[in-house]
Parts: structure tokens; C-alpha cells; sequence
């Protein structure tokens, strides 16, 4: 019979399990969005056009509901502000743009059953109260403060169709036309629900409902600053990868500062940071390539922030997920099964069924040696399809090692009416002076020797000291 089997078998009993297996990490530090002083207001039509918005902050995308994943439709938005008002534009690309629903014709009825963009502030950024805005493809408003409708608010909004979805321009005064002074931050968030895709999607991490104010990103008004925005996160595969960030300078004078990175892996082993040195030219928009390393498969969150020369954050993406499949944790789970199998094997009696079975775990062993080697040394350049074909033979193999040990545990029950426990006491007596007084009394072991060769100690009693007279 083939006993090559131990050798590998000991690996897996022996050394600790190495694959990563936790769950996703909790993460969550507020986006932020930095509206800019606009020179010129745009146009309030409801078309976004390019050279109206060049003096807005642009927003990065959004992210689903759940934190788990990026939406199929996209959505631009920026932000900007004068003396007296705050402007928002915002493009919501549809894959299906004659699936649009847009039914709400009456200010503060079921605008939010619609397609439709959603705006939330906290102007004291105290978390006690928001206000909620949401438009609908027809320009129909609602309003209210946190959910009372009741309350009105005097802004204006536009709307339009566009070959793409459609679009909305908003302007909304500020109190007494008297805007925020510099550096003021306001809890914001932004969503967009689509209705014919059920889906839900948010600049910030909101986990079951845009109304988790809790949850608000941050945006704050700057006269002269830069801001920035994710362009692309590249292939994000195991390994080195290279995100694009579009950095643009508001400022009359050369922006200096960082261009950051946080990779949040599923243990804090994978984690990463990185910065990119920056300096741009008043009215000038540059790429910046930010380097960032993926070393765990499973579930990873990237976020890339903004940081001037001082080191103060002035623009920070949501935490975008980078879901790949969790082949470490696929193979910790084979480990598992088959370190299970493997110790139910190695104490049935010599017979033909140990021989004929072994046979079979070996097999097993050999299929995760195979898989567990093609893991650790071309994992770095898998793809996310590779990955995921991995992932299908490792669960493929697992559910075959499960099947094995329900085999062994069945024959086990079945043939064991014959097994014969011997109980051998043995007297341990840690005292070995001639006529010395004990202070404890004697531990006795009870080995319990069965047919199949394995041994199981019992200590009794426990040892005491003897009552005080």
C-alpha cells in the first residue's frame, strides 16, 4: 500500500493552517468632496456642458448599496459655489435610457419610486438633522427635513434628456445669500436610484438605506483649492496595479501635495498604502498614475485620497471594493476537510477497506498538492476568470473530500461491535524520597488502549492538598 500519503498528510496536520479565512474587515472613513469658488455660474438649463462646469469640483463614482460593488450605470456629478448659492450638475448614464421611469408630476409625492437623483446635507455636520432633495427625470421635486415633506426649500433644478440618460443642473441659496466660510464642512451625500435595475448606489458607504445619515461623506467649501477625482483603477488583479486619479488645480497658485492610496485587505498581512508626490499649475488638470498592491484575494477595499502640502485632506474617493474570488479561503476550507479525513483514516485497523481508501485519499492529497502549488506561485498573474476557475476545482475537490469522510465515518460505525477498551492504571507519584511526606496525594492515569492503536489519557483526581487539621 502506498503510505507516501503521510508525509503530505503531516504538512496538513502539523503546520497551521496559512490561508487567510476572515471576513471583510470593518472600514469606513467619510469621502469627501471640495467645492471650489465658480468664477462664471453655469447656465441652469439642465444641460451639463463641459466649459460651464471646467470651475467645479468633480465627484468620483458611486458605489452600490451595501458597500460590495460598483454599479452598472454610472453617474458624474460636481459641486461648486459663489456668494450666494451652491451649485450642483449631474449626468446619469443609462444603459437602457427608454427604461427610465419618471412618473411624478407633484412636488414631494413618490419622486423617490422614480428614477431619480438624491441629495442629503448636514449643514451643521452634527449628525442631529439632514436635509433630503431628490429629483426625477421630469424635474419634479421632493423636500424635507430628515423625513417631513412639510418642509419646503427654495431651490431650482433643471432637467433634460440626453442620448446617454438624462441630466440635472441645481441651484440651491444659501441663507441670506451669505455662503459658508472657507474650509466649512457640510455632511453630504449623494444617491441615484434606478428602478428597472433595482439598483441603488451612493457616494459614500451606506449600507441598507440612503437615510443612514450616520454614514454622510463631508463636503467642504474651498475658494482655492484642487480637486480630484478617480478616473480608473486599473485591472484589479493579485499583485501590482495602477489606478488613475484626475487632480485639477482651482487655485491661482501651483498645488503641491500627495496623491494617497489605502488598500484594506481581509487581514491587515495584505494591507497597503502609498503616496504619489504631486505639483500642478493654476487651471491645470493631471493625471497622476498611483501605484497600489492587491496581495490577498476575497474581499479588499481601495481608497484614494487628496492631501495638500500642510497635510490636510482636501478630497477622498469612497471605498471602492475590489472583489476577487476568495480561492484562499477555498483552499483553507480543502485543508480542513481533508486534515478531517486524514485522522478518522489513520486510526482504522489494517484491512483491505484501509488500503482501498487510502488509496482514495491519496488521490485527494495529490489533487491538492497540484491545485495548492498552481495557487501560491501563479496567483500574481491569474485573472479574475482564472481565479475564479481555481476557485470551481478547489470546491470541486472539497465536496469530494467531504463525500470521503462520510465514507469513513460510516464504515466506522458499522464495524465496530467488536472493539475492546483495556484500562491500565498507572501510578504517578512525583515524590520520589523514601519515607518523605506527600503534600499531595497521588495523581493516577488511566490509559484507555483500544484495537485500533490509539491511546487516551484521563487523569484522576486532580491534585489537591490535604485539609488543614
Amino acid at each position: 500500500m502506498r503510505y507516501s500519503i503521510v508525509a503530505v498528510a503531516l504538512a496538513i496536520i502539523l503546520i497551521p493552517f496559512h490561508t487567510a479565512q476572515a471576513q471583510q474587515r470593518v472600514f469606513f472613513t467619510p469621502p469627501l468632496v471640495t467645492a471650489p469658488v465658480m468664477p462664471h455660474p453655469p447656465t441652469i438649463d439642465g444641460l451639463v456642458k463641459p466649459e460651464e462646469w471646467a470651475g467645479a469640483g468633480a465627484m468620483s463614482g458611486l458605489i452600490l448599496l451595501g458597500g460590495q460593488s460598483e454599479p452598472k450605470t454610472q453617474t458624474e456629478i460636481w459641486v461648486g459655489y459663489d456668494d450666494e448659492q451652491l451649485y450642483i450638475g449631474a449626468i446619469m448614464h443609462d444603459p437602457e435610457p427608454d427604461k427610465i421611469k419618471s412618473e411624478a408630476t407633484v412636488r414631494d409625492g413618490l419622486v423617490c419610486e422614480d428614477d431619480c437623483l438624491q441629495l442629503f446635507f448636514d449643514p451643521s455636520d452634527t449628525g442631529d438633522k439632514y436635509i433630503h432633495l431628490a429629483i426625477n427625470p421630469a424635474g419634479t421635486r421632493y423636500d424635507a427635513l430628515d423625513h417631513d415633506s412639510t418642509v419646503d426649500y427654495r431651490w431650482e433644478v433643471k432637467t433634460a434628456t440626453v442620448e446617454s440618460g438624462w441630466s440635472a443642473e441645481l441651484t440651491l441659496p444659501f441663507e441670506g445669500a451669505i455662503a459658508p466660510s472657507p474650509g466649512a464642512v457640510w455632511g453630504f451625500a449623494a444617491g441615484r436610484f434606478v428602478p428597472h435595475m433595482d439598483e441603488k448606489s451612493c457616494s459614500t458607504r451606506i449600507l441598507r438605506d440612503f437615510h443612514e445619515f450616520e454614514s454622510l461623506g463631508k463636503l467642504m467649501f474651498m475658494p482655492q483649492s484642487a480637486s480630484m477625482k478617480m478616473a480608473t483603477m486599473g485591472v484589479r488583479s493579485l499583485g501590482e496595479n495602477t489606478a488613475v486619479l484626475a487632480v485639477k488645480n482651482n487655485s491661482a497658485a501651483t498645488f503641491t501635495g500627495k496623491a494617497n492610496v489605502r488598500l484594506i485587505a481581509p487581514t491587515s498581512y495584505g494591507d497597503y498604502y502609498g503616496a504619489e508626490k504631486i505639483s500642478i499649475t493654476p487651471g491645470k488638470t493631471e493625471t497622476v498614475r498611483v501605484p497600489y498592491r492587491i496581495a490577498q484575494d476575497g474581499a479588499n477595499l481601495v481608497q484614494f485620497s487628496l492631501t495638500d502640502a500642510e497635510g490636510r485632506t482636501i478630497s477622498r474617493t469612497p471605498p471602492y471594493p475590489v472583489m476577487l474570488p476568495p480561492v484562499g479561503m477555498a483552499l483553507g476550507d480543502l485543508e480542513t476537510a481533508l486534515a478531517g479525513a486524514l485522522r478518522v483514516w489513520s486510526v482504522l485497523d489494517e484491512s483491505a477497506f484501509k488500503q482501498e481508501s487510502g488509496e482514495q485519499l491519496t488521490e485527494l492529497l495529490e489533487q491538492w498538492w497540484t491545485l495548492n502549488d498552481r495557487y501560491r506561485t501563479q496567483r500574481r498573474g491569474m485573472t479574475t476568470d482564472e481565479l475564479a476557475q481555481l476557485e470551481a476545482e478547489l470546491l470541486s475537490v472539497t465536496a469530494d473530500a467531504h463525500q470521503f469522510r462520510e465514507q469513513l465515518d460510516a464504515h466506522i460505525q458499522t464495524h465496530t461491535a467488536g472493539l475492546q477498551i483495556h484500562a491500565i492504571p498507572v501510578l504517578a507519584d512525583p515524590d520520589t524520597t523514601p519515607g518523605a511526606s506527600r503534600p499531595f496525594t497521588l495523581a493516577r492515569l488511566h490509559a484507555a488502549r483500544n484495537s485500533r492503536a490509539a491511546m487516551q489519557l484521563v487523569m484522576a483526581p486532580f491534585s489537591r492538598r490535604p485539609r488543614a487539621e
